[in-house]
């Protein structure tokens, strides 16, 4: 597994726990987080059980204006805890994916939302469109028009 798998995989579940807290779902799934802490061995179950369920009721309890910033604390909390889980045993990943894998189905605040996006384009016109990422835009000269400077050409250029 690359260096950085785990810590993606950890923060990937880490955040899934959190957004799996304040659902109805949730004591089943605290099982089955038990039950790969237990994996982890007896050292850090002891610590992390009583913390899932200590960050859990916080989260529950917590003022409708102050949710989303626990929220992101307690992911990036679990993140670190889940990196140590890997880090005492590898074996543990398996685990996590599963965890993910069905905790995924019940918060979907832990997965990206859905998008779409259409783009029309008619007659002569030219269209940029870019979701999530840059748009990089090359000024070449078109056939027929060499004669004309592209947007982007400089006087140094021209002089060349």
């Amino acid at each position: 597994m690359p260096p950085e798998q785990p810590s993606r995989l950890a923060a990937e579940c880490g955040q899934a726990l959190v957004a799996a807290m304040p659902t109805p779902d949730w004591p089943a799934l605290r099982e089955e987080a038990v039950g790969m802490l237990h994996d982890a061995g007896p050292a850090l179950e002891g610590v992390l059980v009583p913390e899932l369920d200590v960050n859990a009721r916080m989260l529950l309890g917590a003022a409708p204006e102050h949710v989303a910033v626990l929220t992101d604390m307690l992911a990036a909390r679990w993140r670190e805890n889940l990196v140590r889980v890997l880090a005492v045993n590898p074996a543990a990943d398996e685990a996590l994916r599963r965890l993910v894998d069905r905790i995924g189905g019940t918060a979907p605040a832990a997965r990206p939302a859905e998008k779409t996006m259409t783009n029309i384009a008619k007659d002569n016109s030219t269209l940029f469109a870019v979701m999530d990422g840059n748009i990089i835009q090359h000024h070449h000269a078109k056939p027929g028009r060499g004669d004309q400077a592209s947007p982007n050409q400089t006087a140094a250029d021209e002089s060349a």
